[in-house]
């Protein structure tokens, strides 16, 4: 089993025996965090060390030790993936082979996609639009152009270009986790969210 309290992370190995979790080896890891999330750690230690009661109903387990209960939900029940459609996607990550960074942005760049196949784009400086299709996790581009716009600084711009060799006529691959979008050609690509 592995876990995190919130500084350190703790992991092992265990049993089940009439339902109790029966730990014989943890391990934790030593990052130094305040004293709150320290004693958390320890709290969680001790109390997975406690033989606590496991029980799955549906899609929540419920963890029962002597002092507390945890309850945890399946995450994908607790956030579900986001429609690609009817979201207002905000790009605050920029994927570059095996870097992704973010920019000193004035205004983060969005990008949204209709039901009717149309994609719009505002990069903070020029928007853009142009028509897409889907076919399984891929996203096929065409027709896209942007208003043509000096931008007022290089971040902004460089923001700008990212996004448009990512999105330009042609296929990419796409992702959804939770509220997090991915989109990338090849070695480049752009992350966003939403609410």
């Amino acid at each position: 089993f592995s876990l995190s309290a919130g500084c350190n992370h703790l992991g092992g190995s265990f049993t089940l025996e009439d339902d109790h979790m029966r730990v014989s080896e943890m391990g934790m890891t030593e990052m130094g965090c305040d004293m709150a999330l320290m004693d958390q750690d320890s709290w969680f230690a001790t109390f997975f060390s406690g033989g606590p009661h496991l029980s799955m109903t549906d899609d929540v387990l419920t963890v029962t030790g002597a002092d507390a209960a945890l309850i945890f939900v399946d995450r994908e029940v607790a956030e579900p993936d986001r429609s690609l459609t009817s979201q207002i996607w905000t790009i605050d990550s920029f994927i570059d082979g095996d870097a992704v960074s973010a920019l000193n942005l004035t205004t983060d760049p969005t990008i949204s996609f209709s039901d009717a196949g149309e994609m719009t784009i505002a990069s903070g400086c020029n928007d853009g639009w142009g028509s897409y299709s889907v076919d399984g996790n891929t996203l096929t581009f065409t027709g896209v152009s942007f208003t043509e716009m000096e931008c007022s600084d290089e971040s902004t711009a460089d923001a700008e270009r990212h996004v448009a060799g990512v999105v330009m006529d042609g296929s990419a691959t796409y992702t959804i986790d939770a509220a997090r979008l991915t989109i990338e050609r090849g070695t480049t690509g752009i992350s966003a969210w939403t609410d």
